[in-house]
């Protein structure tokens, strides 16, 4: 038994069309093969594709007004992950299908260092230096190492 085509305007067709068009793009398509293997922040996604942060950022847009992405983020960094399961699909016919894998190799979650840039950075008043003395990084450690050997 036969099953008749979809028509072109069918729910599913349509759908689909829209979803191809999304990925038509070789940028857009490298963003979400890198995303398949788990979640990534914009600078990594940055990094890793050697995209410029204009460009990066309105594919990204792209992609999460599409609907195939979503953000989260955590303190300064936005990450992204997939969240539609069609890419999901489309990219598992691709690797497994094709003949070479579309899909970077997956990566462990690399926790965001407690030392950090936004660590370092100091909120609130500087502490008041002793009169006379150096108020460096080395001078400091001088001093502390001074007041070590003092006790």
């Amino acid at each position: 038994m036969m099953t008749t085509p979809p028509r072109i305007d069918s729910a599913p067709i349509v759908e689909t069309a829209e979803l191809f068009k999304r990925l038509s793009h070789p940028a857009r398509l490298a963003i979400v093969c890198h995303l398949a293997s788990g979640e990534r922040s914009v600078g990594e996604l940055e990094a890793d594709l050697g995209l410029a942060q204009p460009s990066l950022s309105q594919q990204l847009t792209d992609l999460r007004t599409a609907g195939l992405i979503a953000p989260r983020r955590q303190a300064k960094q936005v990450f992204y992950r997939l969240v539609d399961e069609r890419v999901e699909r489309v990219l598992n016919i691709l690797c497994n299908g094709g003949s070479h894998a579309v899909r970077p190799p997956r990566r462990e979650h690399r926790p965001v260092s407690p030392l950090s840039a936004a660590v370092f950075a100091h909120v609130g008043p500087p502490a008041a230096a002793p009169r006379g003395e150096e108020t460096t990084l080395r001078g400091t450690a001088e001093r502390d190492a001074a007041e070590r050997d003092a006790k």
